[in-house]
């Protein structure tokens, strides 16, 4: 009985969270590094489930279109009837990209507003957004974002940052914003001093399981190359072939 209660008492001092559009975990493993207990996933591509289930197998995963979603299920089962620390919300960003010349008339960019429904149920104190630089230009999605979190949530400004510029050996501009309840937002970290390459973060191996679209698992080993910045995937030897749908990767950090 005190091995048990010491047990939960030690699961208590984690903070939860829920990732929503989590894809196959990576920010799951970011917020896992930080001392997160992430008690549910939500997404509905099958190879990022498969791939998110294999690296982070003590996550509830939900594999199913969040509209669907009854977020009194997760706080329920996950939460124990609680209120969440931290929700976040990467919602897909292909309706805001530069990249997308049809983005005006993407229906994806509507996904963005199932934060809400989140919000009102699980009561997060804090939620996290992160996408693309051009959602910062949506003023009107925007807006309706903040009607949709309701009266008792704060939305913040859009930030641009760069990844590279806190500690990431790569170059990856995203916005993001916060929003929290019953609380001032707090400054964003100011970037460190010195921009990130991966010969300054020195020959550290990663290995990377994936699920492929036949579901057959692959582990990826690789180790950066000396005086070289990574700016996307293709730089790393191991990525460069990638034939059909391409496999997701991630850390196994569980």
């Amino acid at each position: 009985m005190a091995a048990e209660r010491g047990k939960q008492e030690g699961r208590r001092r984690w903070r939860t969270a829920v990732d929503l559009y989590s894809g196959s975990g990576a920010v799951t493993a970011a917020l896992k590094r930080r001392h997160f207990r992430v008690v549910a996933a939500v997404d509905n591509d099958p190879v990022a489930c498969a791939t998110y289930r294999l690296n982070h197998p003590r996550t509830r995963m939900i594999e199913d279109d969040i509209a669907k979603v009854d977020p009194a299920d997760i706080r329920r089962e996950n939460l124990d009837g609680g209120d969440v620390d931290l929700l976040v919300v990467c919602a897909p960003c292909q309706p805001f990209s530069s990249q997308n010349r049809k983005r005006g008339a993407d229906d994806r960019s509507r996904l963005i507003l199932q934060a809400g429904k989140f919000a009102r149920i699980l009561r997060p104190r804090v939620i996290f957004f992160e996408n693309v630089p051009g959602l910062a230009a949506q003023s009107d999605l925007l807006d309706e974002l903040r009607e949709k979190l309701g009266p008792d949530y704060h939305l913040g400004d859009p930030e641009r940052v760069d990844a590279a510029d806190f500690g990431v050996p790569q170059r990856r501009v995203r916005c993001i914003m916060m929003a929290t309840r019953g609380a001032s937002l707090q400054r964003f970290p100011r970037p460190s001093r010195q921009r990130a390459s991966a010969s300054r973060c020195g020959r550290q191996s990663a290995t990377y399981r994936a699920c492929e679209p036949a579901n057959a698992i692959r582990t990826t080993t690789f180790t950066p190359r000396d005086d070289t910045r990574i700016s996307r995937f293709d730089d790393w030897p191991q990525f460069r072939r990638m034939e059909g749908a391409a496999p997701r990767f991630l850390p196994t950090w569980d």
